[in-house]
């Protein structure tokens, strides 16, 4: 993964997506967001990028962003809150 955190942050600073770069260097998106959960300095730096490269016309955390393929901490609060929510029914 090291090798390809600076290919990784600039593409999602320039608005591409996890999924995306995960395909463009062969990392796992799963492994983008898994590291984010126990390494602080990574995670940091991915919050950083997701939110530069996110699209300021789009409405953010809202089922619609979210389904389009932003995956900002707003849109994946928004889509965590629904799931937290179904698994109490």
């Amino acid at each position: 993964m090291a090798p390809h955190a600076p290919v990784i942050l600039a593409g999602l600073a320039s608005g591409r997506s996890p999924a995306q770069m995960a395909r463009m260097t062969g990392v796992p998106h799963q492994l983008l967001f898994g590291l984010a959960r126990h390494n602080t300095e990574w995670a940091k730096q991915f919050e950083e990028a997701l939110m530069e490269g996110r699209n300021p016309a789009t409405d953010h955390g809202t089922h619609a962003a979210y389904r389009h393929g932003c995956r900002c901490r707003q849109c994946r609060n928004l889509i965590a809150g629904y799931r937290q929510r179904s698994q109490r029914r």
